[in-house]
């Protein structure tokens, strides 16, 4: 006897199609067969089924038929979707499935009923309320997949609540120590911005010798050819003060300032400590020290410089000090503190007059306001503020000057020196030239100058005047050429603009100009630093 699911009833259906359609059936349904790689698969339990998508993997477009499902297509739950010659015919999975090509989508596919293992409860799947109950020839859809239930332990409430507590005593641990962990990091990797580089903050104690201060780097091997090259015997050749400075130079502020750590904790003694006991050049020491330093260190070595009776005072700790973001006078006042102790208010103060002690406190008071993102200039503000600087101008008052210059954005006052040069006859640096004077005059035009936006608005070529006046004249005044070339440094694209101005104000370039007024081992220093900035100016931008 035949059984509806049998091979034999699918091939009499198969040849019933093929005399239907007048011809052979070349694009009908693979038949069950002992050369057909997928009889195994399709002709599970003695139950004939077709899985479209196990066909459309495997099959070649030529030979698919036209009707089966496509990778991703839903297809219709209504008996609409079949062709009319489909009717009656049975669908996928089960006997009399129609042979030929058709184009609407086939109906919702019902998976087969699979045997169940003997002693265990089958468990229904519940079927979609907007499925057919039945199939569209009338005949009953198979059975849903039955699946064992699973032996489920219910837990009395004392467990249960004691693990929930285990497992958040877990939770709050780790999260504990990942908050300690990263507290540990924050301590060690605390990274402020300063002249516009990432510095360490001078408020944190020094590493240990086992911690690693910046992530992949390891100051030992530097710190035995620094030792090495500091040497007495070592110092005086000329070649090894080169690979010393080369050696300085191709160090960032935050592994420098990770390799001062690591000198302390083996020697006892800085870098700094290390370089002063040798005997070399003192031009060259002294920049040498300076890169030694990093930003922070070095303009507070300048202040107190300054402070102890520098011969040009006023003019180092004018531009140290004036026009500096507020967030940098607090890094300087409290790196200042933390290594002399006092408060660097009350030590500019001693030795100066009313008006200059009054210019410094009111730089010092960090109230300069930020530039914020997207900022919009409050142009009613601009206005009262060029007001009150042109009748300060006249009465040659100079609070006005040293509230509204030391605490405006920059980007404010940039629209203050627009308006005011639209406004009146003369600009505002020649009106702070014809009102004030000294050191009065010199801060208030270091500022204007710095913020100009004839040129560029960032001080650039401000600063590549400086250098020039560092070299003009009747002898090269050294410490000034250092430190404002090195202040300059520490940001390497900032150093290139300044030389792009210089090269366009001078006619020549900054190098061949520190080339012709310096010479020796210190003037191989600073041009090694000029060309430093170009390189890590590269590396930076790859």
């Amino acid at each position: 006897m035949t059984t509806p699911g049998s091979s034999s009833n699918f091939n009499a259906g198969q040849e019933e199609q093929r005399r239907e359609d007048g011809g052979d059936n070349s694009r009908g349904l693979f038949s069950v067969s002992s050369n057909n790689p997928f009889a195994s698969a399709l002709n599970m339990n003695n139950t004939t089924m077709w899985n479209p998508f196990l066909a459309n993997a495997t099959l070649s477009m030529a030979q698919q038929p036209q009707g089966m499902i496509q990778p991703g297509f839903s297809p219709g739950p209504g008996p609409s979707y079949i062709p009319t010659a489909m009717q009656g015919q049975g669908h996928m999975g089960y006997p009399n499935y129609p042979q030929y090509a058709y184009s609407a989508p086939p109906p919702p596919y019902y998976p087969p009923t699979f045997p169940q293992p003997e002693g265990l409860a089958p468990s229904t799947i519940s079927v979609p309320s907007n499925q057919p109950s039945t199939s569209h020839s009338g005949v009953e859809k198979p059975a849903p997949l039955s699946f064992p239930e699973p032996d489920v332990k219910v837990a009395d409430s004392s467990s249960t609540s004691a693990a929930g507590t285990s497992k958040e005593s877990k939770k709050e641990q780790k999260k504990k120590r990942r908050q300690e962990r990263r507290a540990q990091e924050n301590r060690l990797v605390n990274v402020l911005n300063y002249l516009g580089v990432e510095v360490p903050d001078p408020a944190l104690p020094r590493c240990a010798l086992n911690v690693q201060k910046v992530k992949g780097y390891t100051p030992k091997q530097d710190f035995t050819l620094f030792v090495h090259y500091t040497r007495h015997d070592v110092i005086a050749s000329d070649v090894m003060v080169e690979v010393l400075v080369d050696l300085v130079l191709r160090l960032d502020v935050m592994r420098m300032d990770a390799l001062g750590d690591y000198c302390v904790a083996k020697t006892g003694r800085t870098l700094v400590e290390t370089v002063d006991a040798c005997s070399v050049n003192s031009d060259w020491k002294f920049a040498f020290k300076a890169l030694c330093l990093g930003p922070i260190g070095f303009d507070v070595e300048l202040i107190r410089k300054a402070i102890d009776g520098f011969s040009n005072k006023e003019q180092l700790l004018v531009e140290v000090i004036v026009g500096r973001q507020a967030s940098e006078i607090k890094l300087l006042k409290t790196w200042y503190k933390a290594k002399y102790g006092s408060d660097l208010v009350n030590d500019i103060r001693s030795d100066l007059s009313a008006k200059v002690e009054k210019l410094f406190s009111m730089a010092l008071a960090a109230q300069k306001a930020v530039n914020e993102p997207n900022c919009l200039v409050d142009d009613k503000q601009v206005a009262k503020d060029v007001k009150d600087l042109y009748e300060a101008a006249k009465k040659k008052d100079e609070t006005p000057f040293f509230e509204i210059l030391f605490n405006r954005s920059d980007l404010h006052l940039r629209a203050i020196v627009l308006a005011f040069g639209e406004k009146h006859d003369k600009n505002l640096s020649k009106t702070i030239k014809k009102a004030f004077s000294g050191t009065v005059e010199m801060a208030l035009l270091h500022i204007v100058q710095g913020i100009k936006p004839k040129r560029d608005g960032q001080g650039r070529w401000r600063d590549a005047k400086l250098l020039e006046k560092s070299m003009a004249g009747l002898g090269t005044r050294t410490t000034q050429l250092s430190y404002r070339l090195i202040r300059a440094h520490w940001d390497p694209e900032r150093l290139e603009a300044i030389k792009f101005s210089y090269e366009w104000k001078y006619k020549r370039t900054l190098e061949s100009r520190i080339k012709g007024e310096t010479s020796g081992i210190y003037g191989k220093l600073l041009l090694s630093i000029l060309k430093s900035a170009a390189v890590r100016r590269l590396q930076e931008s790859t």
